[in-house]
């Protein structure tokens, strides 16, 4: 595929493994569900699932029973009209940037952290600065160096916490913190929580 876009690191490494018989021990995403699997967990044959099936177009913003089960479940101060979902989190991603985020707009990273989320900034023409966790203390992330950062300029800061690929998480304290200063210098958010829960 030919655009203007690099390719991620990541997946230039994966497409050069392909066709080697290698047995892959990286993987962060779960092995989805066998047709067997799928209908031992929810009780139903896959023929019955397919027969129920409404062939029209979802709502964009996702199903009003997923959208009250995710706020239910994961989100106790937030409703359904509050949540948004997607298709995988780079579709995800590459909205919340681009609604966000113009050219030359500044953006704050934790690093280490999943390429796209540094990637896909880059692409709308932002200047992105990583600040780099403690590794000889547990992966912390300095908040005075955030604030630092902020003082300087910023538009967007973006953590993963559960992090990948560390584990190291944020204190209930430490993330009041980053809320807080971020309110404090008008700095949006992006908390990427894909292993939050595990």
């Amino acid at each position: 595929m030919n655009n203007k876009f690099p390719q991620l690191g990541m997946a230039g490494f994966s497409d050069s493994m392909k066709n080697q018989n290698l047995v892959s021990m990286h993987s962060t995403n779960p092995m989805p569900f066998t047709q067997l699997e799928l209908e031992q967990t929810i009780g139903q044959s896959f023929a019955s699932i397919l027969t129920d099936v409404e062939l029209g177009f979802a709502p964009d913003e996702g199903t009003l029973a997923l959208r009250q089960t995710l706020a239910q479940y994961h989100y106790s101060k937030s409703t359904a009209a509050e949540i948004m979902t997607f298709a995988g989190a780079q579709e995800a991603l590459f909205c919340v940037y681009n609604a966000l985020l113009k050219k030359n707009d500044k953006v704050l990273a934790v690093s280490p952290i999943y390429q796209p989320l540094l990637q896909i900034p880059l692409n709308c023409g932002c200047d992105v600065n990583t600040i780099e966790l403690d590794a000889g203390n547990n992966w912390t992330l300095d908040l005075n160096e955030v604030e630092a950062s902020f003082k300087a300029g910023c538009r967007l800061f973006v953590i993963n916490f559960p992090h990948n690929p560390t584990g190291a998480t944020l204190t209930a304290n430490e993330f009041h913190q980053v809320v807080d200063l971020c309110r404090q210098y008008d700095v949006w958010l992006l908390s990427d929580e894909v292993f939050r829960g595990l």
